[in-house]
């Protein structure tokens, strides 16, 4: 019971993660289209952002990484790279933390065998999770094995939303609330 209760907390860690990371990239949205109302796309594609280590007048310092404002602009929009990149990064650790650190202690706790331990949940992040990670983020074929989160079709790119990501986020914790008993969300 206590590695679900510490796996609950986990995946509401990662998750307040993912909110707080949200929220900046509406601000960061909203910042960059106030200081460059008015101006075009041609000249947002002109304008800089430069990130390194450094007084960038030294020349000891060192770019990092490059970026055009309205390449900034549109990876911090509400459909826009950043925040697609984060919930599949989140994804990959919620499914992580279940193999790699939970399933076999709960499995145990349960008198049986880890992969005798079966959730369709993470079953289902266990597919979504090898797409991202050994397929560049191309659904691979086994995606149509998929019980719960049935989004994706072979070779669409996976890009979890926001929407997406809350509920994975209620099936996880559903699902582990009713291992340890305790119902569903």
């Amino acid at each position: 019971m206590q590695s679900i209760i510490s796996y609950l907390s986990d995946i509401d860690n990662i998750y307040g993660v993912f909110l707080d990371a949200n929220r900046g990239f509406d601000l960061i949205k909203d910042d960059c289209e106030k200081i460059n109302r008015g101006v075009s796309d041609e000249m947002l594609k002109k304008r800089k952002n430069l990130y390194g280590v450094g007084d960038p007048n030294s020349t000891e310092s060192y770019p990092l990484h490059v970026v055009n404002q309205y390449d900034y602009l549109q990876r911090n929009l509400k459909n826009g790279k950043n925040r697609f990149m984060l919930a599949n990064q989140s994804v990959v650790q919620i499914y992580q933390y279940w193999e790699d650190m939970y399933r076999e202690e709960i499995a145990r706790n349960m008198g049986i065998c880890k992969n005798d331990l079966k959730v369709d949940v993470f079953g289902d992040l266990r597919i979504i999770r090898q797409s991202i990670i050994h397929n560049h983020g191309i659904a691979t074929s086994d995606i149509t094995k998929c019980k719960i989160l049935k989004w994706f079709n072979q070779k669409q790119v996976i890009e979890i939303d926001s929407k997406m990501f809350e509920k994975i986020v209620f099936e996880s914790k559903g699902s582990l609330k009713k291992l340890a008993g305790l119902g569903s969300v």
